[in-house]
């Protein structure tokens, strides 16, 4: 190997970290200005918003309504909802899961703050009202 080969060689290796590391980094940013927004939008309490920064999913009331077939080439698409986007944030492996939410609603249940504890109290009782019309069995 002559040593313009090698040159041109160790050339594209650095221009290939650098198109890593600067993808890293413009990665880190986006992934920390989603988390912000993420944030954001649970503090503003509606569960229904579709941020324009959410990923799509397909639309199957969309879909229903134009009585589209699932294996469709062109299915609706949709932004997921706050909701969906909380819910799906809790499916990953090493992230936060269902106890991470309880022992929130735990401590909001004991809030000092009159407003925080009858919400988590009407919400933990929906949920165990709904559960229980679901689970609830007559010997």
């Amino acid at each position: 190997m002559n040593t313009d080969t090698i040159e041109r060689r160790d050339g594209y290796a650095m221009r290939l970290a650098d198109e890593a590391e600067r993808y890293s980094s413009v990665k880190s940013r986006a992934e920390a200005d989603m988390a912000f927004d993420f944030q954001r939008a649970i503090e503003a309490g509606d569960g229904d918003v579709m941020p324009p920064w959410a990923p799509t999913v397909r639309d199957y009331e969309s879909a229903k309504a134009q009585n589209i077939k699932h294996d469709a080439p062109h299915y609706p698409r949709r932004r997921m909802t706050v909701a969906e986007m909380l819910s799906d944030s809790l499916d990953y492996g090493n992230g936060p899961d269902m106890g991470d939410v309880v022992k929130v609603l735990s401590f909001a249940l004991k809030s000092s703050d009159p407003m925080v504890a009858l919400a988590a109290t009407q919400l933990v009782k929906r949920c165990g009202t709904k559960f229980s019309e679901h689970n609830a069995e007559v010997e």
